[in-house]
């Protein structure tokens, strides 16, 4: 039974949790300079937000952090293997960071695996995934930085390192309406 210590701290990690999606909910409204398409739920925040400064690791188990890809916009894609719409929208992420890779933005799935690289290699051979690179966050402390409530979410972080929007769900990032998103956020400035 836990003890009364540890219901405040599990009360007070809720509250935080629900006041943190309340405020992300109505600062982060649709901004009226981009349009949203509907079909992807797409929610922009309303003023940039930086990212959480926490490290994660690439499948040769090398400390990593966003602050790498400064200068790039990051599509940054929590997932997990046990998770079936995570699984369906990975080959559209691959087609994704192929069509992208040379426009300076970054396709990065973060598996939320504990088991971490001994689930995800095989993974990616199953599927042939050949244009992702593998990254893991197997005791999800990027996901409670984040926020995390549910798998998948795809948070866009702009190319000075800020959190610019985030989608809930599984989407079809290789489609027509996903890749102009997608640019419309992270791609070069002259560009957007």
């Amino acid at each position: 039974m836990p003890s009364n210590w540890h219901r405040a701290l599990l009360w007070g990690a809720f509250a935080l949790l629900a006041g943190l999606a309340a405020w992300w909910w109505w600062d982060g409204r649709v901004s009226p300079e981009r349009p949203v398409p509907t079909a992807l739920h797409f929610t922009p925040l309303s003023k940039p937000l930086p990212v959480p400064d926490v490290p994660f690791y690439d499948a040769n188990e090398s400390e990593r952090r966003f602050e790498e890809w400064r200068g790039k916009g990051i599509v940054l894609n929590f997932w997990a293997t046990w998770c079936g719409p995570c699984v369906r929208e990975m080959p559209a992420l691959d087609r994704l960071a192929a069509e992208v890779a040379k426009e300076g933005i970054v396709v990065l799935p973060l598996s939320e695996d504990r088991k971490g690289l001994a689930v995800v290699k095989p993974f990616y051979a199953r599927l042939g995934l050949t244009h992702l690179e593998i990254y893991l966050d197997p005791k999800n402390k990027v996901g409670a930085a984040f926020g995390l409530q549910s798998l998948p979410v795809t948070v866009f972080i702009d190319r000075e390192g800020n959190l610019v929007g985030s989608l809930s769900g599984q989407a079809e990032w290789d489609s027509p309406e996903a890749l102009a998103l997608v640019r419309s956020y992270l791609g070069e400035p002259e560009a957007r």
